[in-house]
């Protein structure tokens, strides 16, 4: 009968120990994953050049889970290179807007957009044009009624700004 008992506590004792080991790997390992985001402007600006939108929402892309944009946006580590980050924001914002027109003919409200890495851009982009982030709506075509008015911008972002031109023409000429 002792046996039974000694063997009992054993188990018990091996069960506990396994699930205390489980917990401690799913720590551990949520927290290589946010040591793996890549913390590279350099890397961010040439995956936003890549960037070909899939989802409505931005925050849903998988593209933004890969970067810590808190700490390449927020931090001191970058301030010194706003025309590279203002060139990222650009082009992603620009190509959502182009995805928003080319799958439903009009742009998204970015607000509900504004969460985990996507907030952060939003934001971003917000407090540089001084738009008040408290607005009801806030159209994912922003950045695009801001940029076709310059002429000093990227060569990358003028053709940006050209296809969703070509693209506000179509659905123009298709309403009409």
């Amino acid at each position: 009968m002792k046996e039974k008992i000694i063997l009992i506590i054993v188990l018990t004792l091996f069960a506990c120990n396994e699930k205390n080991t489980s917990k401690n790997e799913q720590h551990i390992s949520k927290k290589s994953l946010t040591e793996q985001k890549s913390k590279s402007l350099d890397s961010l600006l040439l995956g936003t050049k890549k960037y070909s939108p899939n989802v409505i929402d931005i925050s849903k892309s998988e593209f933004l889970g890969g970067f810590d944009l808190e700490y390449i946006f927020r931090s001191d580590t970058y301030s010194s290179q706003k025309a590279l980050k203002d060139e990222i924001v650009y082009t992603l914002l620009l190509k959502q807007y182009l995805f928003h027109l080319k799958r439903g003919n009009q742009g998204h409200d970015l607000k509900p957009m504004m969460k985990g890495n996507a907030e952060v851009l939003i934001s971003y982009f917000l407090e540089k044009h001084n738009i008040d982030s408290s607005l009801e709506f806030i159209n994912s075509g922003v950045a695009y009624n801001i940029l076709k008015e310059k002429h000093d911008i990227d060569e990358d972002l003028r053709l940006l700004v050209k296809d969703i031109q070509i693209e506000v023409d179509r659905i123009n000429n298709r309403s009409n």
